[in-house]
Formats: structure tokens, C-alpha cells, sequence
């Protein structure tokens, strides 16, 4: 009992003795090892809206993120979204399926261990209201995009973080005319 009082005692003045080094050492983020290459996973929750039905359709909506740094506060990204939201319950049972592609341009504040950022996309979404039964429709629609997150690094590859967007989505067709969708997702991203 007594060796190991020792050892921690004497651990801990050691830790006390590296105290002046502290303010050397740097969980910053080193801007000449930037890594332009980004991936990101954003699981979260969605909302969708459709032009003339009563009620929100609540689901989930899963999204990839491709990006490559131009500049030190300039990313572009290529996101793939996928959703699958409830049908309207009282008049059908089913669900909305969604499918997109967004070439996004992301800027980010700051270029430290915690990074907010803003993105804008414009893309293509292809969206259909399936049945138990069958498939009622497949449309698609231009998708404009924007949004905003925080990205908090966790060792130099990794990093977590929070991401929302709002897009309103232009159909050209009598099915849906057109939608608003809302996302809130965790995001997990790897820089290389």
C-alpha cells in the first residue's frame, strides 16, 4: 500500500513539475497541416413540408458529405442526401422517399480546433410517395440549400460536430408543386 501512495504521489508532482509546459503545448489547429480532403456522415432528423397538405411529415434523413479545401475558409462539398418520411397517416399509409445531389460551397469562420460554418447548395432531388400498395409518384425538383454547424476537433483526423439546414424544393409537375424540408444532424468527420 505504501509503494503505490508513492507512485501516485510521486505521478502527481511530476504532473504539477510539467505545469509551465502546459502553455506550449497546442490543441490548435495547425493551418500548414491542413488536410484538404473531407468526409462526413450526418445521420439526423427531418422534416418535410409539402404545398398543400395540412400536416409536417416527420422522418429521417441520412446525408454523405464529400469536400475538398480550395482555400483556408473555403471548402467544396458534394452531398448525397437520403430521407424517408411519414405519409400523411390520416389519409394514406406510406412514405416519402427522397434522394439528392448537392454541389455545395462551405465556409468556415474559423480555422481553429472549433470551426462554425455556413454552406449554400444547389442541386437536384428526386422524391416519391410510395404505398403499401404501390408506388403513387416519382418527382424531381430542383433543391436550393442553406445552413449552418459547429465542427469541434477531436484528434487531427476526427472531428464532431452539429449541423441544420433549411431547403425549399421546386417541383414542376401536379403531384407537389412544392416542399420545404428541415434537417438537424450529428455529423462525424474524417480530414485527410
Amino acid at each position: 500500500m505504501p509503494q503505490r501512495l508513492t507512485a501516485l504521489l510521486l505521478t502527481l508532482l511530476l504532473w504539477l513539475a510539467a505545469w509551465p509546459a502546459w502553455g506550449q503545448a497546442s490543441i490548435y489547429f495547425d493551418e500548414d497541416d491542413r488536410r484538404p480532403w473531407k468526409i462526413s456522415l450526418a445521420p439526423g432528423y427531418g422534416l418535410l413540408f409539402v404545398a398543400g397538405e395540412k400536416q409536417e411529415h416527420h422522418g429521417f434523413a441520412n446525408r454523405l458529405h464529400l469536400g475538398y479545401g480550395v482555400a483556408p475558409h473555403w471548402d467544396l462539398e458534394l452531398r448525397v442526401q437520403l430521407g424517408a418520411y411519414e405519409g400523411d397517416s390520416e389519409a394514406e399509409d406510406g412514405l416519402y422517399l427522397q434522394m439528392g445531389l448537392l454541389p455545395a460551397v462551405r465556409y468556415t469562420f474559423l480555422t481553429d480546433w472549433v470551426q462554425p460554418f455556413v454552406y449554400f447548395g444547389l442541386g437536384w432531388m428526386r422524391t416519391e410517395l410510395d404505398r403499401e400498395i404501390k408506388r403513387v409518384y416519382t418527382t424531381h425538383s430542383l433543391l436550393l440549400a442553406a445552413g449552418g454547424g459547429i465542427m469541434f476537433r477531436v484528434i487531427p483526423l476526427v472531428w464532431l460536430g452539429m449541423e441544420t439546414s433549411i431547403a425549399p424544393q421546386f417541383f414542376g409537375n401536379d403531384e407537389i408543386n412544392a416542399s420545404f424540408f428541415y434537417h438537424a444532424a450529428f455529423m462525424v468527420e474524417l480530414r485527410f
